[in-house]
């Protein structure tokens, strides 16, 4: 049995005990999740869809760094979005990118896929979007990745009839090249050029990469930092910085860094404005268009101590922007929307635009009764993400304005076993309201107990050992460059790869 099994056994020992067994009346009034059971498939038929559905995923972007979100000004999203539906407070499943972006694309938790470590692979025949779309609504499914922790080499490219990953990079001297945003923009345009139009509806995903370190001045396009510092942004440079005491780290060194960061959201956003207007000089038009934006997860820049991302379920890290743009939507047609949601909700909500029923397994649900006004269902109101990477085991639990995060890790003394936010009154999670006997801490983790039972009930029996040998060299390769795995992981996989 693994430590992951262990501490959720725990965890349902605990709650048991705390609660009762499954026969008698549950005293919290927590509903079951929304996917239990399982929604059974339904009748399918090849439909009529939109022209071009277009996802854009910006890797690594908070949510609060879009104009649209109260940040910086950036002009191309804040348009886009001033004719959509703004999702005020999305929440990606998990804080980094593997677990996040496989249940993007698949309607399902990390932990029901079995997707919580670096050497997780998407199971083979899994239910996707874009497995979905070609086969109940006959789209082309195209997809340009820059980011190898949702690349081919570990599942993500399964449904796609297109899916590759740019040659063309951008590097720092002593290290490895990102794809940039200009790349992205143009590959894709030069894909629908290269095209026969005809009647084809296409499904094109599109992943820029910028807003995830290594950082790079962009002239011309985004400010340049005015703070000095003393570290820049590229890899060997940020990976020092890291390594410094919290205490010897200056607000100067700091802010650089955030500086560099909103110079890459105002680039990508730059190379979005220019993807649109490639797109009206091809002749595709709004009213043929579905968009959707959205981000794997956000990053740290110090908030809660954490540079980057991946180490925490703060909501720097998992407050993301969404917003879908329907097919002809004006600027007043736009909508706020403040309900929370999860990303899990994406893929069921695209397929329902296009007619096609969500299929069995998919644990999220249709968005589009919000934007017309209607409620969700209580148990839909819960939004849950969780995290099992670099040393931390966590989940959380959001209902309404409450937010509960566990540390499901028994033996971690360093962090709290449970935090307790009021986001209305404390958006950044700085005042901790766990063991105030508060009734919604209890309702909370009766609710958290529920969910891990059912999440755990068909997941996947997962390796207690990370076996970085089996990833391909290239997405070892592209691992490292992103800063997942360090330098002598990365040779000592190689090496056994070799014997």
């Amino acid at each position: 049995m693994n430590a992951h099994l262990r501490t959720a056994l725990c965890i349902g020992l605990i709650c048991l005990a705390a609660c009762g067994s499954d026969s008698d009346a549950d005293p919290s009034g927590v509903p079951d999740p929304p996917f239990v059971p399982l929604a059974a498939d339904g009748p399918r038929a090849e439909t009529a869809g939109p022209r071009l559905i277009l996802f854009l995923l910006i890797d690594a972007l908070r949510a609060d760094h879009l104009g649209i979100y109260g940040g910086q000004a950036t002009p191309s999203l804040d348009r886009l979005a001033g004719g959509a539906y703004v999702f005020e407070n999305a929440t990606a499943t998990s804080s980094w990118t593997r677990s996040s972006v496989a249940s993007l694309f698949t309607s399902r938790y990390p932990t029901a896929l079995g997707i919580l470590s670096r050497t997780d692979s998407l199971p083979p025949g899994v239910p996707t979007l874009a497995s979905q779309l070609a086969m109940f609504g006959g789209y082309r499914t195209v997809g340009i990745s820059t980011n190898g922790n949702a690349g081919a080499g570990i599942g993500f490219a399964q449904g796609f009839e297109e899916f590759w990953v740019p040659e063309e990079r951008r590097s720092y001297p002593d290290g490895f090249g990102m794809v940039p945003a200009e790349v992205v923009t143009k590959e894709a345009l030069d894909w629908l050029d290269q095209r026969e139009r005809g009647g084809e509806r296409v499904f094109l995903f599109l992943h820029y990469t910028d807003p995830h370190d290594p950082y790079f001045e962009h002239e011309g396009l985004s400010p340049p930092p005015t703070a000095s510092g003393r570290f820049d942004g590229s890899r060997s440079s940020l990976e020092a910085m890291d390594k410094e005491p919290q205490g010897s780290l200056t607000e100067d060194d700091k802010d650089r860094i955030r500086q560099l960061y909103a110079g890459e959201v105002h680039y990508v956003d730059h190379w979005i404005g220019e993807l649109m207007k490639g797109l009206r000089v091809r002749g595709i038009p709004w009213e043929e268009m579905l968009l959707i934006v959205t981000a794997d997860h956000g990053e740290g820049l110090w908030d809660h101590g954490e540079r980057a991302h991946g180490t925490d379920l703060y909501q720097e890290m998992i407050r993301v922007p969404l917003f879908i743009r329907l097919p002809g939507m004006m600027k007043e047609d736009g909508r706020r929307i403040e309900e929370p949601v999860s990303l899990v909700d994406v893929a069921p909500t695209l397929l329902a635009l296009c007619d096609i029923d969500k299929p069995r397994g998919f644990q999220g649900h249709d968005l589009s009764p919000l934007w017309r006004g209607e409620s969700r269902s209580e148990a839909m109101r819960y939004i849950y993400s969780e995290m099992d990477y670099s040393g931390r085991d966590l989940e959380s639990l959001r209902l309404g304005k409450h937010k509960l995060i566990r540390n499901r890790d028994l033996a971690d003394r360093e962090h709290p076993a449970l935090e307790l936010y009021d986001l209305e009154a404390d958006p950044r999670e700085m005042k901790n309201l766990a063991g105030r006997k508060l009734p919604i801490e209890d309702h909370l983790q009766a609710a958290l107990f529920k969910w891990r039972r059912a999440l755990t009930a068909d997941a996947p029996e997962r390796e207690g050992e990370e076996r970085l040998e089996l990833l391909s060299p290239e997405t070892l390769e592209s691992l490292r460059r992103l800063g997942y795995i360090g330098q002598q992981e990365y040779e000592e996989a190689l090496r056994k790869q070799k014997k």
